[in-house]
């Protein structure tokens, strides 16, 4: 009964609940006595509240109105126009970026809006990020969020285990008749000009 008084806990959806805290105290409090495992946990700090977790390219996009059709094309340019304003600035000899991965990394280390939201692996550092920027707009509550990781991993892997079963299905299905591939063009025969 004691915790319940410390910290009002609501689950929000299965799997997802919410927690307001009144004080440092008292984060300190619950991260030591129920969060003992917070190494399984990765954390991220954010200064509103009710800010969705989305990348700030994200917010971007949605701030120019950019339509479902252009986004794709809108954040290669983004990117390629980010490899250009760097050429030559990087210093001598850096390392090649190998993946695109790499450039949004290298992106956002220099200000760039990308499609990546940092994360920490402490809920310190975390509340450091929603803390120290008193920007606008402006809540009266700051968001932690924290997500289980191998909670998470065993949810990619279902996923994983699930696409693959049904992917065996349909080439199972395929391969006796009972389907047609999806997205295969079906060869018709040659044209003559």
């Amino acid at each position: 009964m004691e915790n319940e008084e410390k910290w009002d806990w609501k689950t929000v959806a299965n799997g997802y609940g919410e927690l307001r805290i009144t004080s440092w105290k008292l984060f300190v409090e619950f991260i030591q006595e129920e969060m003992l495992d917070f190494d399984a946990y990765v954390w991220r700090g954010q200064r509103h509240d009710q800010w969705e977790l989305e990348s700030n390219l994200d917010r971007l996009i949605k701030k120019a109105k950019i339509a479902r059709t252009k986004r794709w094309d809108f954040r290669q340019s983004h990117l390629e126009q980010f490899k250009y304003a760097v050429r030559g600035r990087r210093g001598i000899n850096p390392p090649k970026l190998n993946d695109e991965n790499e450039w949004w990394a290298l992106g956002q280390h220099h200000g760039l809006s990308t499609p990546l939201l940092d994360w920490s692996m402490s809920p310190f550092v975390a509340a450091y990020f929603a803390f120290i920027n008193e920007g606008k707009p402006q809540s009266h509550y700051r968001a932690i969020y924290a997500i289980h990781k191998p909670s998470v991993e065993d949810r990619v892997k279902e996923l994983v285990d699930i696409k693959e079963k049904d992917k065996r299905q349909e080439d199972e299905d395929i391969s006796l008749g009972k389907s047609k591939p999806r997205g295969h063009l079906k060869y018709i025969g040659t044209i003559n000009f």
